[in-house]
């Protein structure tokens, strides 16, 4: 089997659509490589494979197909002054079964691959624990739902790996050494594993604050961030009561300040207390230090995480799709499954929350308006433009609406005007507007005003004249187009040759 059969198979991600990524030479200040990402709704080729490998164009891949299974995952480490060297070796004393490729910018990609197709929602969380045990609990996850709203829906895809395969910068790691794409393929072939032997993988156990948020126990184990104690102790404090109830939780407080902290005022750590024994006590998702490193997937099983309060929908929403139709449609992943939605849905929580009801039986809770606005600017701040065919928009559908309204009612003399019939004369199609009008109601194409219908056919066919017509003592105003190839003959019936019965 050929190089580009074996990553189609180690790769087999959703079939009819795929990723692009155009460089532009640029980085951001992080150090992140800028470009344009468009999603092509198109079937992935080996064409594609070849020009990726090639390095004449970069191919992304969705993991997620049709029937909500994958066979491979992806932990998205995107830190670029991580220690690749260290990270594949923490991977490998863990056991996990994971392969590092640094990635475009110089990330790390910790995929995971399958011999057969698992379920995706299964895949999310096993990576999501692996994560947290490698000590970067905020990363993405890839596939980033576990199920797809619609065949619309394209989910969202990840570059893949040995673009321009000769020179390339996005190889494999195995103990220190970057591999070849052919050494890649064996090593990733070895490495693949069952559903079974997915489900069986075992996690170190975390000693500091057990069963409560990642943040916390990522943060216990490299330290809290200088300047971080108020908002840090806090937290700390929200976990205390939660595992050790309203009576006990001050002297645990007491001690993770002592432990974490360092010396520090008692009159703040007092004041702290005093706070959290108000009722309304919560974690502060959003805010530093823990804002950082959350992962609310995760968190959301533990016995003492986020659970849901008054900040929180009580729904994990996140990956926003964007296809730019007339009006937008939207695909947003809550609880990892995909909801088509439009504007109105993601501006308003009630009609959200009907729309989010119907998908999942679960109603969300509403949280207060600006929060909300919060939430749904950060999810759109990474959102994946996609762009939506001609014939997708207003004007593509409003000139397919003309063409059929001249091609079903062609005149055949200029006199038919007068009947509402397209007349073709010297290079143009002559139409009136009260008959396309009455056509376009027919099909339930509105307009807010007749007027639009000017302004709409100017922005489709750009070249529009007005023009009138004397027939039979009745003069006629008329708009003409350009000329389009319509059928001025009657279709003719083939005939079928005679058959006994």
């Amino acid at each position: 089997m050929g190089i580009i059969n074996e990553l189609q198979k180690l790769f087999a991600g959703l079939k009819r659509a795929h990723g692009r990524y155009e460089l532009s030479g640029e980085t951001t200040a992080s150090g992140k490589a800028k470009g344009k990402a468009r999603t092509i709704k198109e079937p992935v080729t080996e064409m594609l494979w070849k020009k990726h490998l090639n390095g004449e164009q970069g191919l992304g891949i969705v993991p997620i197909r049709d029937d909500s299974t994958c066979f491979f995952g992806v932990i998205d480490i995107d830190s670029y002054d991580v220690d690749l060297i260290e990270l594949e070796q923490r991977i490998r004393e863990l056991n996990f079964p994971l392969l590092l490729l640094r990635s475009k910018s110089g990330g790390g990609h910790a995929y995971l691959f399958t011999i057969e197709p698992v379920p995706a929602e299964l895949i999310r969380r096993q990576l999501g624990e692996m994560a947290v045990a490698l000590n970067f609990p905020g990363v993405e996850i890839f596939p980033k739902q576990t199920q797809l709203a619609n065949e619309q829906d394209t989910g969202n895809w990840i570059n893949m790996p040995y673009f321009d395969a000769n020179r390339t910068t996005r190889y494999c790691i195995k103990e220190g050494r970057a591999l070849s794409l052919e050494e890649f393929i064996t090593y990733a072939n070895e490495m693949r594993i069952t559903q079974a032997q997915l489900e069986e993988i075992e996690f170190p156990q975390q000693i500091a604050f057990e069963d409560g948020p990642p943040c916390l126990q990522y943060l216990a184990s490299v330290g809290f961030p200088e300047g971080s104690r108020n908002n840090a102790l806090f937290d700390c404090g929200v976990y205390a009561r939660k595992r050790y109830g309203d009576n006990d939780f001050p002297r645990y407080v007491q001690e993770y300040n002592v432990k974490y902290m360092g010396p520090g005022a008692p009159s703040e750590v007092q004041q702290i207390i005093r706070s959290l024994n108000k009722k309304s006590y919560m974690y502060m998702c959003d805010q530093p230090p823990i804002n950082a490193h959350c992962n609310r997937d995760i968190c959301r099983q533990r016995k003492y995480g986020i659970g849901a309060d008054s900040s929180d929908p009580g729904v994990i929403i996140e990956a926003m799709s964007k296809i730019n139709t007339d009006p937008p449609t939207f695909f947003i992943t809550v609880n990892g499954v995909r909801i088509m939605m439009t504007s109105d849905h993601l501006t308003n929580q009630s009609l959200f929350g009907k729309k989010v009801f119907e998908a999942l039986l679960f109603l969300p809770t509403k949280i207060k308006h600006n929060d909300w606005s919060i939430l749904i600017n950060r999810i759109a701040a990474d959102a994946e433009i996609i762009e939506a065919p001609v014939d997708a928009s207003l004007e593509g559908q409003f000139r397919y609406h003309v063409e059929q309204f001249c091609l079903e009612s062609p005149a055949r003399h200029k006199d038919e005007l007068l009947q509402g019939k397209a007349w073709k004369e010297d290079g143009r199609i002559y139409l009136r507007a009260v008959f396309l009008k009455r056509y376009l109601d027919s099909q339930r194409f509105k307009m807010d005003r007749d007027a639009d219908l000017y302004v709409l056919l100017r922005n489709t066919f750009h070249d529009v004249d007005h023009k009138r017509f004397n027939i039979k003592g009745s003069t006629i105003q008329t708009w003409s187009i350009p000329e389009f190839e319509m059928q001025d003959e009657e279709y003719s019936i083939p005939r079928l040759p005679e058959q006994e019965f």
